[in-house]
C-alpha cells in the first residue's frame, strides 16, 4: 500500500493548516455531520460546511469554501461535473457571484484531506521551548527554516510515507468518530482517497479491496467493519513508498532522448549534460514525466508522452518548453528564466521556488509558493493560491489559442467562460499578502505558437488557422480594447509607410524600423527565443 503520488502531491497544500483544523476538533466533525445530514451518513454539501466553520469551527467563510473547492477539485474525476462546478459562477455586472453549491461530497474522504494538512504543520512552540532558545523554525544544525523544510519535504515522497506511518492511528480514530473501535466500510473507502495499493505486484487496486483480501487487517465480514487497532498495525507494515512515482520516475524510469537544438548552448555545460526527460512505467495511470535541467534549449511536446498525465520541471533554466497536449497536473519546481506554454491542466499547476518564468496556460487550480518575478497568462476556473514568500507576481488573461485547444480543455474539464485570473486567494494574514498585481493591459499582447503540427490526431497549429479572433472574444473588456488600439495603430503606421512615393524613402524608413525591432529584441530577451526556434526539432512522437 501507498500513497497516492499525484493525489498527496496536490493535497499537501503549502500552509500551516487552520489551529481549528487540529486533530482534536476534526474528530468532533463527523459525528455531528453524521447526524446533521439528512440525504446519507457521510455525506456534506456546501452549505452544512459553512455552517460548521462559522458556528463550530470560527474560521472563516473564505477559507471554509477554500478546502471544499480544492478538494472537491482533486475528487472529482469527471471532466463534465468540473465543467458543472466551474458553471456555478454567473456574471453580474462583469463581477463573477458563486451560485449556492448544491453538490455532496465524501466526508470521510474530506476529513482524511483535512488530516493531511497537517504535513505542512510549523511546529512553533516545539522550536520556541528548544534548549537552543531559537527562533521558531530556525534549526541550529542546518540553519535553514521550517518553511525551507516544507518545500523540501514536499517533493520528498519517504518524509510522506513516515508521516503516515506515524500518523495512522490518530487518522483511523477520527474516521471511526472517536467513540467506536471499529472502522465502516465507507470510512476505509474515504480513507482510499489517500492510498492504494497491490498484491503480489498485481494490478493496482483500491485501498478497500486490497484490505478485505487481507487476514490481518481485522476485517469482520459479517458486520462488514474492520477493527481499527488491528487495521492501524497492517497499514503500518504493509505502507511503501509509491513504485510509479516522481521520486521512483527519476532514479528508475524510462529515459528519453532531450532534443538539442541551440547553436548557443555550450555542450560542456553541467546543466546540459544532466538535461533528460524521464517517464514511468506504462501500465499505471497517471504516469509521472520529469523533465530535469534543461538548459538553453526549445522543446515542444504533445500527444500521448503527455496525455492526462503528471509532468514535473524540475531545475529547467534558459528554455522555451511548449505542452501542447491536456495533462493531469504539472509541477515547477526550482525553475528560472523559464518560459512554459501548456494546452491544459485538470487540476493543479504548482509554482514552488521558482524565479522569472512566465507561464502560459489553462489550469484547474494554480499554487504559487515562494516564487518571485513570474508572470502567468490564466484561464482558470477557481481563485489561484497565493503562498508564503512570494514577490513580483503579474497576473493578465489567457493570450495564445490553437486549433485543439476547445478539446483539450473539455478533456480537462474547464470552461472558457469562468476565468478567474485577477482573483488570487490568499490565506495568510494581512500584512503578509504576497505581493501581486495585474497587467496594465496597454502592455499586454497576444502570443502566437511558433509550430505546425502535421498529425491529424492533433490537428494544425499553423499561422493561417490561428486566429487573434479566438482570443479576444472571450478577453476582459479593458484588455481587448486595448489590443484593438495597438492593432489599429499599426495599421496606421504601416499604410503611412507605404504612402511614400519614393523607393528610397520606404527603405530608410523599414531599415530604421528594423534596426529598432532587432535592438528592442535584445533588451527585452525575445532574440535568444528567436534564434532557438529557427535551430528546434519538433518531436511529434514520443
Amino acid at each position: 500500500v501507498w500513497p497516492k503520488t499525484w493525489v498527496v502531491s496536490e493535497a499537501a497544500i503549502p500552509l500551516p493548516p487552520h489551529a481549528k483544523l487540529s486533530p482534536h476538533f476534526l474528530r468532533k466533525l463527523l459525528p455531528y455531520i453524521k447526524d446533521r445530514m439528512k440525504h446519507g451518513v457521510g455525506k456534506l454539501n456546501i452549505k452544512t460546511w459553512k455552517y460548521l466553520c462559522l458556528n463550530k469551527l470560527q474560521i472563516s467563510e473564505d477559507l471554509g469554501v477554500f478546502y471544499f473547492e480544492y478538494f472537491l477539485m482533486l475528487r472529482t474525476s469527471s471532466p463534465e461535473k468540473l465543467q458543472a462546478c466551474a458553471l456555478n459562477y454567473t456574471i453580474d455586472n462583469g463581477a463573477y457571484i458563486k451560485e449556492e453549491e448544491t453538490r455532496k461530497i465524501d466526508a470521510y474522504a474530506f476529513m482524511a484531506f483535512l488530516y493531511f494538512q497537517q504535513y505542512n504543520k510549523i511546529s512553533f512552540m516545539d522550536r520556541y521551548s528548544s534548549p537552543s532558545n531559537e527562533w521558531p523554525g530556525l534549526s541550529s544544525d542546518s540553519g535553514r527554516g521550517d518553511s525551507i523544510t516544507t518545500s523540501r519535504k514536499i517533493v520528498d515522497e519517504k518524509s510522506i510515507v513516515l508521516f503516515f506511518i506515524e500518523h495512522i492511528g490518530e487518522l483511523l480514530k477520527i474516521l471511526s468518530s472517536h467513540t467506536s473501535s471499529f472502522l465502516t466500510n465507507k470510512a476505509v473507502n474515504g480513507l482510499g482517497f489517500l492510498f492504494e495499493g497491490s498484491i503480489n505486484d498485481g494490478d493496482v487496486m483500491n485501498l478497500f479491496n486490497i484490505a478485505k483480501q487481507s487476514k490481518r487487517c481485522g476485517y469482520n465480514r459479517e458486520a462488514t467493519t474492520f477493527q481499527v487497532s488491528q487495521f492501524s498495525q497492517w497499514m503500518t507494515e504493509v505502507l511503501c513508498v509509491c513504485p510509479y512515482g516522481m521520486q521512483s520516475t527519476s532514479s528508475s524510469g524510462r529515459k528519453i532522448s532531450v532534443p538539442v537544438g541551440l547553436g548557443t548552448l555550450n555542450s560542456s555545460s553541467d546543466l546540459s549534460a544532466k538535461s533528460k526527460i524521464t517517464v514511468s512505467l506504462d501500465n499505471y495511470q497517471p504516469r509521472s514525466v520529469i523533465f530535469s535541467y534543461i538548459c538553453k534549449q526549445t522543446i515542444c511536446k504533445n500527444g500521448p508522452l503527455l496525455h492526462m498525465n503528471c509532468i514535473r520541471l524540475h531545475r529547467c533554466v534558459h528554455s522555451f518548453i511548449y505542452l501542447l497536449s491536456p495533462v493531469k497536473s504539472l509541477n515547477l519546481f526550482r525553475c528560472k528564466n523559464l518560459t512554459v506554454v501548456v494546452g491544459a491542466v485538470e487540476t493543479l499547476l504548482s509554482v514552488r521556488d521558482c524565479k522569472n518564468i512566465r507561464i502560459i496556460g489553462a489550469c484547474g487550480k494554480l499554487s504559487v509558493y515562494k516564487s518571485e518575478i513570474c508572470t502567468f497568462y490564466l484561464l482558470t476556473n477557481s481563485s489561484p493560491l497565493l503562498c508564503y514568500g512570494n514577490e513580483n507576481l503579474l497576473f493578465a488573461p489567457y493570450n495564445t489559442w490553437y486549433s485543439q485547444m476547445t478539446n483539450h480543455l473539455a478533456l480537462a474539464g474547464l470552461t472558457l467562460d469562468v476565468n478567474l485570473w485577477n482573483r488570487p486567494f490568499t490565506p495568510s494574514p494581512k500584512e503578509q499578502i504576497p505581493m501581486y498585481s495585474c497587467m496594465d493591459p496597454h502592455e499586454f499582447s497576444l502570443f502566437v505558437i511558433p509550430f505546425v503540427f502535421n498529425d491529424a490526431t492533433f490537428g494544425n497549429c499553423t499561422q493561417e488557422n490561428y486566429s487573434s479572433e479566438s482570443v479576444l472574444k472571450w478577453l476582459p473588456g479593458d484588455y481587448r480594447q486595448a489590443y484593438e488600439s495597438k492593432r489599429s495603430n499599426f495599421n496606421y503606421w504601416r499604410g503611412l509607410s507605404h504612402d511614400f512615393t519614393k523607393e528610397e524613402d520606404r527603405k530608410v524608413i523599414f531599415e530604421h524600423a528594423s534596426e529598432r525591432f532587432k535592438t528592442w529584441l535584445a533588451s527585452e530577451g525575445f532574440k535568444q527565443e528567436l534564434e532557438s526556434l529557427t535551430a528546434c526539432s519538433l518531436l511529434l512522437k514520443d
